[in-house]
């Protein structure tokens, strides 16, 4: 279970990850009734199951969708980029209220995928342009705990000298993707821009309950 900020109201929504992993699971269409019954408004789903995606058409539910680690190879080809998102994104918004694609999960920078994992956001960040989604449906990744050299207080969470090398081009792709004011105002600093970030992935790691923080 996690906290997110993503209602129009901009107080804390309750989201629960739905996994499909396991023996006699529930139909999607049950899970999906069983978040309308309980007032919760975000989910997060670890591959497009077109099922789920159909289930969730016309609910108001925000989505995170995962992009699988295994098809990161494949995504760092522009061409398949533009055909996941015709195929699992685009037939589907706006009934289904995309929030998030998280293109990875938590991969480390010794994972052979680690090396595709910018490349797969660059391309489905252009694919989403292509289809005028690019302001409706954010990019980003599920960061694996052990990147950070420091998390407490979230404030001064920094990540590790091993993973700078990997993180940093993500976090300025982000920088420059997803909407951070570089000028013009005195709080458009690339220090608070990378305090935002930082926060901003840490906010979209799942598997435990998130205290909302001052982005």
């Amino acid at each position: 279970m996690y906290l997110t900020q993503i209602n129009k109201k901009g107080l804390p929504s309750i989201g629960v990850c739905s996994g499909r992993v396991g023996d006699n699971l529930p139909s999607e269409q049950d899970v999906v009734n069983l978040y309308k019954t309980n007032g919760i408004g975000a989910m997060r789903i670890y591959d497009p199951n077109h099922f789920t995606l159909q289930a969730l058409r016309g609910t108001n539910i925000q989505l995170i969708l995962g992009v699988p680690n295994g098809v990161l190879h494949s995504l760092a080809n522009p061409s398949a980029a533009n055909l996941y998102v015709k195929t699992y994104i685009v037939p589907y918004s706006p009934a289904v209220k995309f929030r998030y694609i998280a293109v990875g999960n938590e991969v480390k920078p010794t994972d052979p995928e680690a090396q595709f994992v910018l490349p797969a956001m660059q391309n489905i960040y252009y694919a989403l342009a292509s289809a005028n989604l690019q302001d409706q449906i954010k990019v980003s990744t599920s960061v694996e705990p052990t990147l950070l050299g420091n998390s407490y207080p979230p404030s001064a969470g920094v990540f590790s000298e091993v993973a700078n090398p990997y993180i940093t081009p993500i976090i300025k792709f982000l920088t420059s993707k997803t909407g951070w004011p570089s000028a013009g105002e005195m709080a458009a600093t690339v220090g608070n821009a990378s305090t935002y970030y930082k926060n901003l992935i840490n906010m979209l790691r799942m598997g435990h309950q998130r205290r909302l923080e001052n982005l």
